[in-house]
């Protein structure tokens, strides 16, 4: 049912035909397949779910409009997409094909399987939100549940979190600052930051260091908008200097006390995988500096 694509250079699986046609020829409403196409998966970032408390694999029949992502779903793709196309090895086109071919002969005995599993599937329990996620086996068995329409899905529940709000705030408010300024990653130093920024004109991440250290005293917004003012600096810097003549701009370059965003345009520093890897979110940290004011102590 799936065949062998390429886009823009990468090879992908995508389901042979008119995929929404499929799934109503077999049963599937309009109304759900319009609903799974909607959906998007969005993951949780790392770090704003909290108070884990671990259950002995208790077993839970799931409602499927309660399951926010699976381990291998894409994120920012409908679940619908998700089950269509698939980069390759993203997931298995294999598995969806044996529930496809289940389902064009019986819709409903197919969904009624997802809630007899023999062997159920692995979720783990948001306690303040009332939703799911899967956390280990299933993911293909989820998916294709979800597209199909079966109402809920056989899971052993492994755990349980609670969704931090304040830490989601303070994430989206850094998402949004990372994406107005091209901005891949923050660094921290004892005494400055460094801001690794995409460059325009390749995939490359150019380190910019010599940003002043943070103030963790004060409110996050008031941090974002502090980098924000030295950047925007950095860039008032950068259009009256590249006006100048090529030598004159090695020398200023090669003078510069202070590193600045004018380097990622002059003498470029590609950040190494290392750098990035061991990056860490500004929230997280101001999290945890403000840990003990937040105590009382």
């Amino acid at each position: 049912m799936y065949r062998y694509v390429q886009y823009n250079g990468s090879a992908y699986r995508e389901f042979d035909g008119d995929f929404t046609q499929f799934l109503r020829n077999i049963g599937v409403s309009k109304e759900h397949i319009d609903a799974v196409k909607s959906r998007i998966v969005n993951k949780y970032p790392d770090g704003v779910l909290d108070n884990y408390h671990s259950l002995a694999l208790e077993r839970r029949l799931v409602p499927t409009d309660k399951i926010l992502w699976t381990g291998r779903s894409t994120e920012g793709l409908s679940f619908y997409e998700n089950v269509r196309i698939m980069k390759e090895g993203d997931r298995e086109p294999s598995r969806f094909n044996r529930w496809l071919d289940k389902a064009s002969k019986n819709l409903s005995d197919t969904r009624d399987i997802y809630q007899k599993l023999n062997n159920p599937v692995k979720m783990t329990y948001i306690k303040n939100e009332d939703k799911y996620f899967l956390s280990g086996d299933g993911n293909h068995r989820t998916l294709i549940a979800i597209v199909l329409g079966a109402t809920s899905i056989l899971a052993n529940i492994d755990g349980e979190y609670e969704l931090n709000h304040e830490k989601l705030k303070m994430y989206n408010l850094e998402k949004e600052f990372y994406e107005k300024y091209n901005i891949d990653c923050i660094i921290i130093h004892n005494a400055s930051v460094s801001i690794g920024f995409y460059d325009d004109n390749s995939q490359e991440i150019y380190e910019v260091d010599g940003f002043k250290s943070l103030d963790t005293n004060l409110p996050f917004s008031d941090i974002l908008q502090e980098l924000e003012e030295q950047i925007k600096s950095d860039l008032k810097k950068y259009a009256l200097i590249r006006k100048l003549p090529n030598r004159l701009l090695k020398f200023i370059n090669s003078h510069l006390i202070c590193k600045s965003r004018i380097q990622k345009y002059f003498l470029k520093f590609p950040m190494t995988n290392h750098e990035r890897i061991n990056k860490k979110y500004l929230y997280l940290y101001y999290w945890e500096k403000n840990k003990s004011t937040r105590n009382g102590n």
